[in-house]
């Protein structure tokens, strides 16, 4: 299963439950503009998450404290450097989320399932507002420490290899 774009249309609308990868950009980037998914290369979390998503998912979406909801292979960006939303206040943090909730509903269908390869600030208001709306959520690196969460994403990609 390959990701796809949000604007690129799908001949799959009956199959129900397509995976849709949410993942936290990282502050580690590099040091110049760059697509999305290269942009944040450096991050062992964020290449482990992307590769593993690339092959589990149906979409993939990045979720930026910058420029909000990003897809991989979108247009090309600078870096930045900002706090994580784990630093902002509470209503930052929350219109932050609803940004990006706003922009993913655009591109969700009912029966979506929505997995997040993000700590807590950054999915927090959009995991409950998604399960308010009905979307199932899955969070599998959650109350995981950030080493075992490599060491969870390491194994995951290394079980998915062909």
């Amino acid at each position: 299963m390959g990701a796809r774009g949000p604007d690129e249309a799908t001949s799959d609308t009956t199959r129900p439950g397509r995976r849709v990868a949410l993942i936290a950009a990282p502050q580690r980037q590099l040091p110049f503009p760059a697509r999305p998914s290269q942009l944040f290369g450096p991050s062992e979390f964020f290449t482990l998450a992307i590769t593993l998503a690339g092959r589990t998912a149906d979409r993939i979406y990045i979720l930026s404290p910058r420029y909000g909801l990003l897809v991989p292979d979108g247009p090309v960006i600078a870096p930045y450097r900002i706090d994580p939303p784990d630093l902002w206040p509470p209503a930052r943090r929350r219109a932050w989320a609803e940004g990006i909730l706003a922009a993913l509903l655009r591109h969700l269908r009912p029966d979506d399932i929505c997995v997040f390869y993000a700590g807590r600030a950054y999915r927090e208001t959009v995991q409950y507002r998604l399960t308010q709306l009905g979307y199932r959520c899955e969070i599998p690196l959650q109350g995981l420490t950030p080493d075992s969460q490599i060491e969870h994403l390491r194994a995951a990609v290394a079980a998915t290899e062909q």
